[in-house]
């Protein structure tokens, strides 16, 4: 499943669940307004006609922060929604199966690599390492670069891999993608939904 079909998809679960959201949230910061308002007019109704400078005051104070509040609160759930749209992509590439994960991987290798190099890949696939480096350099091949290598070292570096050239490393584990692409998406992710 390439990232941008995940990341189509985080847009569209966001979108889904800030609409409920958001309804629920503008709700209840009217309803703030309206207490706000309702307590400053009980107040008035009781004091004289000296105190009506001070009513206004304590009115326009009480809505102020109503609307403060309501504020906070949409803004909390805007970023909640994000860091849950972002969760929910992580979960969803876990729970691919070895032959999304393998092509995906093998992809996005051929993508990213130019002048072959060694690739390593985590020992815990190493089932499908072979496979991953296979379809990589058929990828290559067909667009006439220089094929990729399996190295020999043995790592825990999660889903993803590391293209090695002489003493240089390019890290494409995804955990670490996301984090350099959250601030990215997250502002795509914010402008889509809000």
């Amino acid at each position: 499943m390439p990232l941008e079909i995940i990341g189509e998809r985080i847009l569209r679960d966001a979108q889904a669940e800030y609409e409920k959201i958001i309804i629920n949230a503008k709700e209840a910061a009217l309803e703030i307004v309206d207490q706000a308002k309702r307590k400053a007019e009980a107040y008035s109704n009781n004091m004289s006609e000296k105190s009506q400078q001070e009513h206004t005051r304590l009115l326009r104070e009480n809505v102020a922060t109503a609307r403060l509040k309501a504020r906070d609160e949409v803004v909390g759930t805007k970023q909640q929604l994000i860091d849950e749209a972002f969760e929910k992509a992580e979960v969803l590439l876990g729970k691919m199966d070895d032959q999304e994960y393998a092509q995906l991987v093998a992809g996005r290798l051929a993508k990213e690599s130019s002048d072959g190099g060694a690739v390593v890949l985590d020992q815990a696939f190493e089932s499908l390492n072979g496979q991953i480096v296979k379809e990589a350099n058929d990828l290559l091949k067909k667009s006439g670069r220089k094929p990729v290598k399996l190295s020999t070292e043995k790592r825990n570096i999660g889903r993803g891999f590391i293209l090695a050239h002489e003493k240089i490393e390019q890290n494409y584990v995804f955990s670490r993608l996301f984090k350099v692409a959250r601030d990215t998406y997250e502002t795509a992710v914010a402008k889509t939904i809000f």
